[in-house]
This record gives C-alpha cells, structure tokens and sequence, in this order.
C-alpha cells in the first residue's frame, strides 16, 4: 500500500455513499457487484483493524455499523471471514481501486464525485451537520429506473417496445374518452360564461351598486387555457394506439390538478351574486334579449359547471382504482439483463 491512512478513509467513504445513496439502489441487482462489495467490507475491516487508532472517522463508518446497515438492506445475515492476516498489502490499493473502475465503467458512477459530499475527515464537531447534508443529497438524487445507463430500455419503453406494467385494463381508454367528453363541455360552458359575464359587467342595479365581473373572466380564461392544454395532451394520447404505455395508463395527477384549478375558479362566487340579478329592473329585459338570457342563464351554467367538475373529479377516482401497476419484476430482469451484457463487453474487451 502506498498510502494506508488515505486508502482506509477513501474505502470506508466510498462504502458509506454506496450504503446510504438512494440513486444507485440498483447496484444490489447485480450479483456480480454483490460479491465485489463483500470483499470490500472484508479489505475495511483489515484497514480499520490497522489504522482506527490514528485515524477517527466516526462510528458511522466503523465496519460494524456498515455491515449492519447492509444486511437491514439486503435482508442477509453476512458476516467478515476470521482469516483476516492472509490480506496482501502489495496489491491492495489496486483491489480497492477495482471498485471504483467497477462503479465508473459499468453503472457510470463516479464513487470520488459522490464522495465530496461526505467530507467526513473533518473535524468531528461537524459530523452531524455532514449526516444532514448528505440526506439532503439523497433526497435529491432519488432512484431513477431510466438513469443512464438504462437509455436504451427508456427509448423503447417510450416507443411501446416494452410494455411496464402488468395488465391492460379495457375500462382505463373507456374513462379516458368519458373524461374527455366531460373536458370538452366543460370549455364550451367556460367559454359560454365568459360571454355572459362580458355582457353583464358594469350592469346598473336598481339599488345603486353595479355589477363587476372582470376578475371572474381573468380566472374563467386561466381554466380554458389549462383545459385547453390537457384536453390537447390526451387526445394525443388516445391517438397513439401503438404505445400501450400510454393508452391503458390514466394520468390521473392532470385530471386532478384540471379540477381543482377549475372548481377554485369558480367555487368563490358568493350566492349573493346571484342575488343581485333579482334586484335589477325586470321591466328593461324586454329591451336587450341578450342581457335577459345572460341574467337568466348565469347561475345554472354556474351550477352546470361545478356539476361537471364533480363528474371529472369522479371518474379520476375510478381512473386511479383501475391504473394498471407498475411490472417492477420485469423492470429489474431489464436492468440484470442490460448489466450483463455491459459485463459480456467488457469481458470481450479485455
């Protein structure tokens, strides 16, 4: 070893972000990078037996606690060979390094970039502030099935090569097309009401007030243009027959997010709006029909409106109920198959 001290603290550190970094979870389907890292574990409890004296690096990355997190992860009951002494020092740094050119060739994973996150050879009065950071980086960097090295699998999961989930519910483009149907009278209804409350702003009342309905036309513009917007994204989707993927999948977050932005739109509107159409001068309909159909009509399209909102809000409850699940089974086959092809290259290669 040309350096022990700096080896130990690069291998236990490297041992720790593989442990507790969410993002590359999907090393543990490789049995192959298993075995590796078992050896890994065997070569720090080695080091640590060596160097632990002089160099303090937290409990959180003495051999016990990493063994321990990586049978919770696992589920196994892996424990360190005894026969410690047969460890050669002259080829050890390469024996580690291999880790590290493992992790960048095959998975395309940079075990020193990850490493900077976790400056744990600092003093030790910041340990715990280090511990909060790195969640935090494991938090951002959250398990990602179409990584990089998995573009292949996404293009053809994007093109409906591959179907991901594990049935093909009939009723899902069923919904799909009643949701769209709900969508679509409800922007005629949106645009109707725009028209009514353009004509019945700045309305005289009997009793000194006017009416004012601007505010109401800015939020009845902002719901059709959203509606506009996914009413477009699905039609697209009901179209693209060849990607199963999309087809038997309900977005059910859209539809959510298309009620909820519509029912606060117009759900503020106060009965006693309604109200105030009664106090107008029923004696002056007769001379603009328009204005009288706009006074008339304005609080059932209202409640029309708000009727549909319910209908859509519904049949997104019965869209989630039916949503095919996710074939995570297949999902990790993909994954071992890919890793064992790049391990086939790599062989070849050599």
């Amino acid at each position: 070893m040309i350096n022990g001290k700096e080896t130990y603290k690069k291998l236990a550190n490297w041992i720790y972000c593989i442990l507790y970094n969410s993002s590359i979870d999907f090393f543990w389907h490789d049995q192959k990078f298993i075995l590796l890292f078992e050896k890994q574990l065997f070569f720090l409890s080695y080091l640590e037996k060596k160097y632990s004296e002089v160099v303090d690096l937290g409990s959180k990355f003495q051999i016990k606690s990493l063994i321990s997190n990586y049978n919770q992860k696992m589920n196994k009951n892996f424990v360190l060979p005894k026969e410690t002494k047969t460890i050669s020092n002259d080829n050890l740094d390469d024996e580690i390094n291999y880790l590290f050119i493992y992790c960048r060739n095959v998975f395309k994973i940079d075990l020193n970039e990850l490493a900077k996150k976790n400056l744990f050879f600092k003093k030790k009065t910041i340990e715990t502030n280090e511990s909060n950071d790195f969640s935090r980086i494991n938090n951002q960097q959250k398990f990602n099935i179409f990584g990089n090295t998995n573009m292949k699998i996404f293009e053809q999961i994007r093109a409906g090569k591959i179907f991901i989930y594990t049935s093909r519910p009939k009723i899902i483009p069923i919904l799909k097309k009643i949701f769209l149907f709900f969508l679509l009278v409800n922007m005629l209804l949106i645009v109707f009401m725009i028209a009514i409350s353009i004509r019945i702003n700045g309305l005289y009342l009997s009793n000194g007030n006017t009416v004012n309905t601007q505010w109401n036309v800015v939020n009845y513009f902002f719901a059709l243009f959203l509606d506009l917007s996914f009413f477009s994204k699905f039609i697209q989707e009901l179209n693209k027959n060849h990607n199963d993927n999309t087809k038997y999948y309900f977005q059910w977050r859209s539809t959510l997010l298309i009620f909820a932005s519509n029912f606060f739109s117009f759900i503020y509107i106060d009965f006693n709006f309604f109200k105030m159409f009664e106090i107008y001068d029923k004696t002056e309909l007769a001379k603009d029909f328009f204005l009288h159909f706009s006074l008339i009509s304005f609080k059932y399209v209202w409640f029309t409106i708000i009727f549909i909102l319910i209908a859509i809000f519904l049949v997104t409850l019965l869209a989630m109920h039916y949503n095919p699940k996710k074939n995570i089974a297949m999902i990790k086959k993909l994954f071992e198959q890919q890793i064992n092809e790049i391990n086939k290259n790599k062989e070849n290669a050599n």
